[in-house]
């Protein structure tokens, strides 16, 4: 149970908190690069241990494939995306970093959007 509500606090800071870091540092993107995530994470400060999902959130699929070649990660791309899809953004599965960033930027991503698993329908707009 606490590693669900610790993994919970770690993909909400990555959605509102490392989306407008990266913003901030690198501009708007479609997509960053893994170690560009991983950079952003250190330097925002947000906890790491579940930096799986910020990679999934934040960079294309061949990317995040690339980098975790040798993990049992490599394949759960599609699967990380779906689970923060479903809980955070209404099951829209065709969002990128700048939709993201482009949600919380404008406050259509409320900062206490829910996290009991429904998800806030309407989080992003396209």
């Amino acid at each position: 149970m606490f590693e669900t509500i610790k993994k919970r606090a770690a993909v909400k800071s990555y959605v509102m908190n490392l989306s407008l870091e990266l913003f901030s540092r690198l501009g708007k993107k479609h997509y960053y690069a893994v170690d560009e995530v991983t950079h952003c994470a250190e330097a925002a400060g947000v906890k790491t241990e579940h930096l799986v999902y910020a990679h999934a959130l934040f960079c294309e699929r061949k990317d995040f494939r690339r980098f975790y070649k040798r993990s049992s990660q490599r394949e759960r791309y599609e699967e990380l995306r779906d689970e923060v899809s479903s809980k955070y953004f209404g099951n829209v599965r065709d969002f990128d970093a700048a939709n993201i960033i482009e949600g919380v930027r404008s406050l259509k991503i409320d900062p206490q959007f829910y996290e009991s698993g429904r998800g806030y329908s309407g989080a992003i707009s396209h």
